[in-house]
C-alpha cells in the first residue's frame, strides 16, 4: 500500500520553492525600482498615445428611430404587428422579419438613391456616404472604385462598376468583412412590440437625413406590399366599373338621338336599333350596380388592411457625438505603458542572468 503522506522533504523542498519565487518577485520588483526612469518614459509613452487618439478620435452622430407597426386588421394581437406581405408566424418572428427587411439590400437601396442636401451639395445619399466616410481613400488602388460616384439611381440598369461601389456601401452600412464597426443597428422590444433602428454617420445632418430615408422607405413599402392583394383588387373592380359607366353614358346619347327620330314617320324594323340599346343598358345597369356594390366592398376591404406604421420617437438635433472616454483612455494607456516597461526591464534581466 503506497503511502500518499508527504515526506518533510517534499514539504521543505516545495517551501524552497514557494521562498524562492517570493524572493523573485521581490527582485523583479527592485529591478523595476531602480530603472523608474524606464518605466517613467514607457508610461509616459502609452499616456501620450492614448491622448492623440481621443484628439484624432473621428464623431460619429447617432440618429435613433423607434416605431410601431399597427396593423388595422383587428385587434388579435393588441394592434400590433399585422401581416407583412402574408408573413406568417408568431409576434417574435415578424418582429425579426421586419428588422432583417429594413436592412434588406431592397430598403437601404431605396434609401441611399434619395436626394438630400449636405454641406449645400445636393446629392445621392450614397455619393454623401462615400465623401464623408472616405470610402475613396480605402478604394484608391481599385482600379474599378477609384474615383467612382453614382450617375444613376435605377439600380436595375446598374454596371459592374456600381454594383461593386453599391455592395461596398451596404457592406458599410449593415457589416461585412473588414467593417467592425457598421453604420446601422436595429434592435427590437419583444414585449411592447416596439422596434429601433439606428443609423450614424460622420455628419450630424446625414446621420438625420438618412435616418429619415430609411424610415420612409421601409414605412411604403411595408405598406404596399401588405395591401398588394386587396389593391390589385380594387384596382380591377374601377376599371371595369369605369368601363361600363362610359358604354352606359354612350348608349344614353344613342337612346336621346332614336328618341329624336322616332318623333318622325319610322318603320318598325328603324326601331329596333333602340330597342337593342334599351335592353343593353338594362343589363348593363344591373351589372354596374353590382361592380358598384363590389368596388365600394374592395375598397372597404383595402382602407381595413392597411397598416401604419407609427413613428414614436424620432432624431432632433443637435445630436451629441460618440467620444472615447478620456478618463478610460487615459487609465489603459498607464496600464499598457506599464505593462511593456515592465516586461523590457525584467526581460532585459532575465537575460543578464542567462549570460552569467
Amino acid at each position: 500500500m503506497s503511502n500518499t503522506n508527504s515526506s518533510p522533504a517534499q514539504t521543505e523542498d516545495d517551501e524552497v520553492t514557494l521562498k524562492e519565487l517570493i524572493l523573485k518577485v521581490k527582485d523583479y520588483y527592485g529591478e523595476i525600482k531602480r530603472n523608474w526612469k524606464i518605466m517613467a518614459v514607457f508610461v509616459t509613452l502609452g499616456l501620450l498615445i492614448q491622448v492623440y487618439r481621443v484628439l484624432t478620435f473621428k464623431k460619429y452622430y447617432n440618429a435613433t428611430v423607434t416605431f410601431m407597426v399597427n396593423d388595422a386588421k383587428g385587434p388579435s394581437m393588441g394592434g400590433v404587428l399585422g401581416q407583412l406581405g402574408g408573413l406568417m408566424g408568431d409576434k417574435e418572428e415578424k418582429l425579426d422579419k421586419i428588422l432583417e427587411l429594413a436592412r434588406s439590400r431592397k430598403m437601404v437601396g431605396k434609401a441611399l438613391f434619395q436626394k438630400g442636401t449636405i454641406n449645400g451639395k445636393e446629392d445621392f445619399y450614397a455619393n454623401h456616404i462615400i465623401d464623408i466616410e472616405e470610402l475613396q481613400d480605402r478604394w484608391a488602388k481599385d482600379t474599378i472604385l477609384n474615383g467612382f460616384t453614382f450617375k444613376e439611381s435605377k439600380i436595375a440598369d446598374f454596371k459592374n462598376a456600381d454594383n461593386s461601389a453599391l455592395l461596398e456601401i451596404y457592406k458599410q452600412i449593415v457589416g461585412g468583412e473588414g467593417v467592425k464597426d457598421p453604420l446601422y443597428e436595429a434592435s427590437s422590444n419583444k414585449k411592447t412590440g416596439i422596434l429601433t433602428f439606428s443609423i450614424k454617420t460622420r455628419s450630424e445632418a446625414l446621420s438625420l437625413q438618412l435616418s429619415d430615408a430609411f424610415f420612409r422607405s421601409l414605412s411604403e413599402y411595408y405598406v404596399e406590399s401588405s395591401t398588394r392583394k386587396e389593391r390589385e383588387t380594387y384596382n380591377i373592380l374601377k376599371i371595369k366599373k369605369d368601363s361600363i359607366e362610359r358604354i352606359l353614358n354612350n348608349n344614353d346619347v344613342v337612346s336621346a338621338q332614336r328618341d329624336d327620330q322616332s318623333n318622325s314617320l319610322m318603320y318598325s324594323i328603324d326601331k329596333v336599333p333602340a330597342k337593342r340599346y334599351s335592353r343593353n343598358n338594362v343589363i348593363l345597369t344591373a351589372l354596374y350596380g353590382e361592380i358598384v356594390k363590389n368596388s365600394e366592398m374592395a375598397d372597404y376591404a383595402l382602407k381595413s388592411s392597411t397598416p401604419f406604421v407609427t413613428i414614436i420617437d424620432e432624431p432632433i438635433p443637435p445630436l451629441k457625438p460618440t467620444r472615447m472616454g478620456r478618463v478610460s483612455s487615459a487609465i489603459i494607456g498607464l496600464i499598457i505603458g506599464g505593462f511593456l516597461g515592465a516586461l523590457l526591464i525584467i526581460g532585459r534581466k532575465i537575460y543578464r542572468e542567462a549570460l552569467v
